[in-house]
C-alpha cells in the first residue's frame, strides 16, 4: 500500500523541498480524523507513505510563510485570509493500493508603488485597485496612497495583475437640482431630437 505525491510551488520553482507532509487516517467506526504519519518532502518534492490497511485518508501539506494555491473550500469571489494548508482525501483498496497525490504552496507576493501627478509630486488618498490580468471583472486587492503618495498591495497570488487608479471618494454626496417643467420640455424635445 503507498500514498505518494509530489509538493510544488507556484511560480517559476515547481519542485518544493521541505514541506512538512502530515497523513491523517478516517479510524473507527465513528471515522475520527486521527495521525497516520508525518514526512517532508525531499529535493524534488516528493513524500512517500505506506499505511498499514486499506481506507481513506487525507494528505495536509504546509510550510513555514507559504499558503494554499486553492484553498480547501474552493475559489469564491469573496476575499478571504490565506489558509496555511492544502490538502486532498485519498482512498486506497485492494483495486487501488496505490494513490499519487499532487499538492500545490505559494509564497504570496506584494505589489509596491507610488503615485505622483504632473509636477512629480506625491498625490494622496488615490485608490488603488490591482485586478488580475485577464479577469477584469474580479477585483483582487485594493489600497489607498497614503500622504507620501505611497501604496502596498499585499497576499496576492503569483501572476499578472492590471493597476486601476481612481481617486478616492469624498464621501459627501452630491444632490441633483430639481428639475422645472420648462427643463422637462427642453429634454423630451431633445430625446425626441436624438430619435430623427
Amino acid at each position: 500500500i503507498e500514498i505518494h505525491g509530489v509538493v510544488t510551488e507556484l511560480g517559476p520553482n515547481p519542485a518544493l523541498a521541505g514541506a512538512e507532509v502530515t497523513l491523517f487516517e478516517f479510524a473507527g467506526p465513528d471515522r475520527v480524523r486521527t495521525v497516520s504519519a508525518t514526512s517532508a518532502t525531499d529535493t524534488g518534492g516528493e513524500f512517500h507513505f505506506h499505511p498499514e490497511r486499506f481506507g481513506d485518508y487525507w494528505v495536509e501539506v504546509k510550510k513555514q510563510s507559504y499558503f494554499a494555491a486553492i484553498p480547501i473550500e474552493g475559489l469564491s469571489s469573496l476575499p478571504k485570509p490565506l489558509s496555511e494548508t492544502t490538502g486532498t482525501l485519498v482512498s486506497v483498496s485492494a483495486g487501488h493500493p496505490s494513490q499519487k497525490v499532487r499538492l500545490t504552496l505559494m509564497r504570496p507576493g506584494e505589489l509596491t508603488g507610488s503615485v505622483i501627478d504632473e509636477n512629480d509630486k506625491p498625490v494622496a488618498k488615490i485608490l488603488v485597485e490591482v485586478t488580475t490580468a485577464g479577469s477584469p471583472l474580479l477585483s483582487s486587492a485594493t489600497a489607498h496612497t497614503d500622504a507620501d503618495g505611497s501604496f502596498t498591495v499585499d497576499q496576492l497570488i503569483p501572476g499578472e495583475y492590471l493597476v486601476k487608479l481612481s481617486p478616492a471618494l469624498s464621501g459627501s454626496v452630491t444632490v441633483m437640482p430639481r428639475f422645472s417643467e420648462d427643463d422637462l420640455k427642453e429634454r423630451k424635445y431633445w430625446d425626441k431630437y436624438q430619435e430623427c
